[in-house]
């Protein structure tokens, strides 16, 4: 399949999307409360997101009204997830979904179905376009997030799609290969930024992209000169700057939102990059630093 039959179903897919949310429900999740890990892993990602059911039923939890809340997401429904609202997926009946990240240096597609609990063999198809996403987008982003409180989601969304379709029409769409080296770090890099308060390791990446340990660490070496365990301190040593400005959530709550076992194991990464305590940074009002 050539790269521009891959750039016609992409964006194929985006625009019928486009036409199944005018019918669908939107929903907005929060961070807090927070969930529970003892469920299954969740995503909890710094940048905004939509979340859109294909096909099939996908049960998620999220946190919404201060309550987790249990959802059944239907063709056409929309999640639309701002930075660092968690979703945890309920495998426990068959879906076809797209999601569509808003990162700093690309806009990440991803398509496929998601199966049960039983046959935990998700099929799923990663997409990121070569160029940052337009200034035009990112206004309609922020309108978007700012939308559960004017009740104007739904246009706004319809909006968002559109805007996201046509930015694809002039933007090459690509398929990433592992065995590229700038594609796979680039692959490397926005899945830690996604997954960081996950298990991430050197051999972890490595079994995910079917790569070995010593290539992923001279990756990382070669592209930002540390390795993959220092780089993974400091994004989530950001993260909780993010919550300690932009939130109430505890020194625990924040801790197991951002990966950390053990609070004094956060502090101690904490005091080491912004040389003052979690308690300090949040009772200075500092701007968190940017992904």
């Amino acid at each position: 399949m050539t790269e521009n039959v891959l750039d016609m179903e992409i964006i194929g897919k985006i625009k019928a999307v486009t036409a199944m949310v005018t019918s669908g429900r939107i929903y907005y999740p929060e961070t807090v409360p927070h969930p529970s890990r003892k469920l299954s892993f969740f995503a909890c990602q710094p940048f905004p997101r939509l979340i859109i059911c294909l096909s099939g039923i996908r049960h998620v939890q999220v946190a919404l009204d201060g309550k987790i809340t249990h959802l059944e997401t239907l063709k056409g429904d929309i999640i639309v997830a701002r930075p660092f609202a968690w979703t945890q997926v309920i495998k426990d009946s068959l879906s076809e979904v797209i999601s569509v990240v808003f990162l700093p240096n690309c806009i990440r597609l991803v398509t496929g179905v998601c199966d049960t609990g039983g046959n935990p063999k998700n099929t799923f198809h990663y997409y990121h376009t070569a160029n940052p996403s337009s200034a035009h987008i990112q206004n309609i982003i922020s309108a978007l997030l700012m939308s559960k409180d004017i009740g104007n989601g739904k246009p706004l969304a319809e909006a968002l799609l559109m805007a996201v379709a046509a930015f694809l029409e002039t933007d090459s769409v690509m398929l990433p290969k592992v065995g590229k080296a700038t594609v796979t770090w680039q692959l490397l890099h926005n899945y830690v930024l996604e997954n960081f308060n996950g298990p991430i390791t050197r051999d972890s990446l490595a079994r995910h992209f079917h790569l070995t340990g010593g290539y992923v660490s001279a990756l990382f070496r070669k592209q930002c000169r540390m390795s993959v365990g220092n780089y993974l301190k400091i994004i989530r040593v950001r993260a909780v700057a993010r919550f300690l400005a932009e939130s109430d959530l505890t020194l625990a709550e924040i801790a197991d939102l951002c990966g950390y076992k053990y609070v004094p194991h956060m502090i101690r990464h904490f005091k080491e990059q912004m040389n003052m305590t979690p308690s300090e940074f949040r009772g200075n009002s500092i701007k968190p630093p940017r992904f």
